[in-house]
């Protein structure tokens, strides 16, 4: 998480999030959280979630899953 800016109580914040990788097990999330109408960031972020079986070890993600990212994001996922 990076702070670049601060935001005030009124502020309109559009916040923005996308998948950015898909690896065997991960997916990748970076978000951007912006005040309306101007250019740039006040906070961007990364989130790596793992897909884990029932004893919280890594496991393949589901195709369905896969696809279902592929489809939706503007922008294809590294692998």
């Amino acid at each position: 998480m990076e702070y670049l800016g601060s935001a005030h109580y009124d502020d309109e914040l559009t916040v923005y999030c996308r998948v950015s990788k898909l690896g065997r097990s991960s997916m990748t999330f970076i978000f951007e959280i912006c005040r309306g109408g101007e250019a740039g960031p006040l906070v961007t972020a990364e989130l790596v979630y793992v897909n884990a079986d029932p004893q919280m070890r890594p496991a393949p993600l589901p195709e369905e899953v896969r696809e279902r990212v592929r489809r939706y994001e503007r922008v294809a996922p590294q692998s």
